[in-house]
């Protein structure tokens, strides 16, 4: 006997799934540095059969998941074109504290993507854009990760690199790669208020600020900083 009636057989329950691009509550069944396929399910291992869509990089209290590319979906890019200044700086524990609280990613996109196209803001169209091979419905959800996010995976970078690794990625640090975020700097008034938030390419456990035009590597007290990428992230 099945639950509700007599049957031959009693047909295996569905799998649960994501819905990629919004939160429902599904990453509970998930933890950091999983693979996301875009079937909607999340395993610690490469799973035969099913595409990777990105990496678990973040879990709220609420269930809420974020996955970020294994592989930047763009490298040499500007925040926003400009003449590039060069300026980096690296956040202090006071400075960052604002930065680290950011967890609007997707907001943020779409407040930057609103002011012009992509030729004044090519990062975050390019995370806006991008289509992942298997999964055509998720353009549009994808967006530049928050400073928040940034600042966690700084902090544990090793385990996005072994996830990133079993499914052919780029890990990071490789050319010490900067990724964009989506949070500008506004908390030193020395500062344009326009500097943006970006992983720094070489230094473990730091987030840093720069100019939105930058591109390749630069230094400020010695700070050396690798070429600016986009990976763009998506809520599941």
């Amino acid at each position: 006997k099945c639950p509700f009636g007599e049957y031959w057989f009693c047909p295996e329950p569905e799998e649960e799934k994501a819905v990629l691009g919004q939160c429902t509550g599904y990453a509970k069944n998930c933890k950091i540095a999983d693979i996301l396929y875009t079937d909607g399910t999340c395993s610690a291992d490469v799973v035969s059969g099913k595409t990777p869509i990105g990496v678990v990089i973040y879990i709220s209290e609420n269930n809420c998941g974020w996955a970020m590319t294994a592989t930047p979906i763009a490298t040499g890019i500007q925040w926003r074109t400009g003449d590039e200044i060069g300026f980096i700086g690296v956040a202090t524990s006071q400075l960052r504290q604002k930065a680290i609280e950011d967890f609007d990613s997707c907001t943020n996109t779409q407040k930057i993507i609103k002011q012009d196209d992509a030729s004044v803001y090519p990062a975050a169209w390019a995370a806006v854009d991008y289509v992942p091979a298997g999964a055509p419905e998720t353009k549009g959800k994808w967006c530049l990760p928050s400073s928040g996010l940034l600042y966690l995976l700084s902090q544990d970078r090793w385990s996005f690199n072994i996830a990133v690794s079993k499914i052919g990625g780029i890990q990071l640090d490789n050319e010490r790669e900067g990724i964009w975020s989506s949070s500008r700097h506004y908390n030193d008034p020395s500062i344009d208020m326009y500097s943006v938030w970006f992983l720094c390419g070489d230094r473990s456990g730091y987030i840093c600020y720069s100019d939105p035009g930058a591109v390749f590597s630069g230094h400020d007290g010695g700070v050396h900083e690798g070429i600016r990428s986009v990976r763009p992230v998506i809520e599941f």
